[in-house]
């Protein structure tokens, strides 16, 4: 399925421009992000390949934005992330990341403790991890419009051990031909909360593409006492997977709302149900 990517017009102002073919201020992407001023800006970064490996957004009110799918970052690493985000107030936006296949075990962006966070219209390609990481304390992201396939692990996994991780939107990304689950929303330790996460109008096709029948489309689960609750997951398509389409595994996944979504040819059913007070109801299964 094609995907459009929205493009930065020319005139908008950028404070840094990364071009590979020297017309900008640097060639190099994290010296484009160093450039900046305590204040934060915008780095804007111009068609071509850049090969990078463990780039990391630390300050505050910064944000990525690409030319669209001919702005490419290449993982070159086996061992990092390809970017980090540990700031607040980050925008990642029109930039293709591409990985090294699933003997490398690189996250392509790993964000965590940080609050107003977006990633969107991206493409994500060929990784050996879990796609993008949201864990920690965090607060207000979102998630949307993105294109993740062919990569190993979990396409969106959000999941904390300590703290709360709350207010989160994914919505209208195509996640294809995963290793493991589309997406996974999870808390995994005894003070880990998980609230207030609407999963909307994803497109998810062959999770579980290894063919385990271990891994659903979508995945909500608890372990170690943590809680999660009042989520939502609305206008979904889950399709192809090789375990179940939606799957609520925990008594700790609670008051959990699962509605107008298209969940069918998923090998072991459609929704299974083993949370608490979740609440079923005008989904289509088959």
């Amino acid at each position: 399925m094609a995907m459009s990517f929205g493009g930065i017009s020319k005139s908008k102002v950028a404070t840094i421009i990364v071009a590979i073919d020297g017309t900008g201020d640097t060639i190099d992407i994290q010296t484009g992000i160093n450039l900046l001023s305590a204040a934060g800006g915008v780095v804007y970064i111009k068609e071509g390949t850049y090969s990078v490996s463990d780039l990391k957004i630390i300050g505050d009110n910064i944000s990525l934005f690409g030319a669209g799918p001919a702005t490419i970052i290449l993982d070159t690493t086996s061992t990092f992330q390809v970017l980090t985000i540990t700031g607040d107030n980050v925008t990642v936006k029109d930039i293709s990341f591409l990985g090294l296949g699933a003997a490398n075990s690189v996250i392509a962006i790993l964000s965590g403790n940080n609050d107003n966070i977006i990633i969107e219209n991206c493409l994500f390609d060929n990784f050996g991890e879990s796609v993008i990481f949201i864990g920690g304390t965090s607060n207000n992201i979102i998630l949307s419009n993105n294109r993740i396939i062919d990569c190993d692990e979990q396409g969106i996994l959000v999941s904390v051990g300590i703290g709360t991780l709350s207010n989160i939107l994914v919505s209208n990304n195509i996640i294809e031909n995963i290793g493991k689950t589309g997406i996974q929303v999870a808390a995994t330790g005894a003070t880990g909360i998980t609230e207030k996460i609407i999963l909307a109008n994803n497109i998810i096709v062959n999770a579980d593409s290894e063919n385990s029948n271990t891994y659903s489309g979508i995945y909500f689960t608890s372990a170690a006492g943590g809680d999660v609750h009042n989520c939502t997951i609305i206008g979904n398509s889950v399709s192809d997977c090789d375990d179940w389409g939606i799957n609520i595994d925990s008594a700790d996944v609670v008051n959990t709302l699962i509605t107008g979504n298209n969940v069918f040819d998923n090998t072991s059913g459609g929704i299974n149900n083993g949370g608490t007070g979740t609440e079923i109801g005008h989904n289509i299964t088959a």
